[in-house]
Order: C-alpha cells, then sequence, then structure tokens
C-alpha cells in the first residue's frame, strides 16, 4: 500500500519538476535577454 502511494507521489513530484524545470528556463532566458541589452 505504501509503496503503490510512495510510486505514485514519485511521478507526480517528477512531473513537478518537469514543469518547474521549463518556467525556470523560459524565465532565465527571459532575464538573458534583458541583460543583453
Amino acid at each position: 500500500m505504501t509503496f503503490i502511494l510512495k510510486s505514485k507521489y514519485d511521478n507526480l513530484y517528477k512531473i513537478y519538476t518537469k514543469k518547474l524545470d521549463r518556467e525556470n528556463r523560459s524565465l532565465m532566458a527571459r532575464n538573458e535577454k534583458l541583460y543583453r541589452h
């Protein structure tokens, strides 16, 4: 039971971190454009 819950949680965590990573990358790209000017 706890194992199933843990794997479900791990999958959610991976999806969430992937989403955050993508947002961070777009933010960093935007900041780079600002700094270059």
